[in-house]
């Protein structure tokens, strides 16, 4: 029982290690991204994009089983296309995500719209609270990032975390 409790207490300790180098990882790319140009991003992106659909075949099974479902009419080559674009598409976000942390909210603002928040605002002006709904469109991680600069409202996110299982 003594011996368990001691393998525990290290395995412990080597998981907070290993989530400690994670974060120094996750800051050191979010600092090399923030100095990149956006068109630098984007080709980056490409790359990576290319990596993740033909080296790597990132959850390939699952992408196009999705979109055969989703668009059960479209040729297989259709469907090709249309992965080739959702991956292209999934870099793109990703590395805009990360860039997000060094953006200031002004330079978020010049890439990513709220419509129509007068109407919003009129709701605080009367002393209504309201409900905003966001799709994962893009990069929605944006809207959520700038909403307190556009609001009057006090925003408040609710979210499932995600599991890879």
């Amino acid at each position: 029982m003594e011996h368990h409790a001691v393998t525990l207490a290290v395995m412990n300790h080597i998981h907070g290690e290993m989530k400690y180098v994670e974060y120094i990882l996750f800051r050191c790319l979010v600092s090399l991204i923030s100095v990149i140009p956006f068109r630098l991003l984007y080709v980056i992106s490409d790359g990576c994009s290319f990596l993740m659909h033909y080296i790597f075949r990132y959850r390939i099974k699952i992408v196009s089983g999705n979109l055969k479902k989703a668009f059960p009419w479209k040729s297989r080559d259709e469907i090709k296309k249309i992965a080739g674009k959702f991956y292209k598409n999934l870099c793109d976000v990703a590395l805009e995500s990360i860039k997000g942390y060094s953006l200031s909210p002004e330079q978020i603002q010049k890439r990513y719209r709220h419509l129509n928040i007068e109407v919003a605002n009129r709701y605080y002006e009367k002393g209504q609270t309201i409900i905003i709904a966001m799709t994962h469109y893009c990069n929605w991680e944006w809207g959520a990032q700038i909403a307190r600069n556009v609001y009057k409202h006090n925003p408040v996110a609710f979210y499932k975390p995600m599991s890879n299982k």
